[in-house]
């Protein structure tokens, strides 16, 4: 299992979107939450989480007082498609509150990354990816890096997910009675030739160039079909 242990205001949202958006209310829901999150890093986040298969979970402040449930609904309203399995515990910083969760989780954790604005991250600032003033780009690439253990596992990640959403829905057009035609067989199999491809030049040290590789393909072989 890997885990993005998840802040959210200075991660999923800047100063001056925060300034720009600012709402008064005495109750806020899950929407009025919600909107106070910067849909381009969400979109990075989900970039994330579809590159590694991480799961959530939050120790932002936005934490308090809520269920794991009303979280996963502000940030699915908020956009995202992953899952929060939970939330850290209080202690004194926000580095023992994650180190915290970790020694009492209760399945096998893989790998871990923290993404946060905050400081005081001791004893986990080895996979600490700091934000200044909002997720960006980079802090993505060094995100996957953390979570994937190295490039080569991040090749392996960014374009077997490529091919396990191919899988699935070939898997789902059979099961509903479906047929494939010769024409997306071939499709099928370019795209794992591409997989193989990929992996044997994962020295490439670059999700943008990765990314937009697969992009150009995947365009190219559904417009010749």
């Amino acid at each position: 299992m890997k885990l993005i242990f998840l802040d959210i205001d200075g991660v999923l949202n800047s100063q001056e979107f925060l300034h720009k958006n600012s709402k008064l209310d005495l109750e806020p829901d899950a929407k009025w939450w919600a909107s106070a999150i910067e849909p381009e890093r969400m979109a990075l986040l989900n970039a994330l989480v579809a590159a590694t298969g991480a799961l959530v979970v939050v120790s932002s402040t936005w934490r308090y007082g809520k269920s794991v449930e009303d979280l996963q609904e502000i940030l699915g309203l908020a956009g995202f498609f992953g899952h929060v399995v939970g939330k850290t515990p209080r202690a004194d910083t926000r580095g023992q509150e994650i180190d915290l969760f970790l020694q009492s989780a209760t399945q096998p954790i893989e790998a871990f990354v923290c993404l946060d604005d905050d400081t005081d991250m001791a004893p986990v600032e080895d996979c600490w990816v700091r934000c200044y003033d909002g997720l960006a780009e980079d802090d993505l690439e060094e995100a996957i890096s953390i979570l994937c253990c190295g490039w080569e596992n991040v090749c392996r990640a960014i374009v077997g997910v490529a091919a396990d959403q191919l899988d699935g829905l070939y898997t789902d057009i059979y099961a509903e009675g479906g047929s494939v035609s010769s024409e997306e067989v071939e499709l099928w199999d370019q795209a794992h030739e591409m997989y193989s491809q990929l992996l044997d030049q994962a020295t490439f040290g670059s999700v943008s160039l990765l990314t937009d590789l697969l992009a150009t393909e995947f365009t190219q072989a559904m417009e010749e079909e």
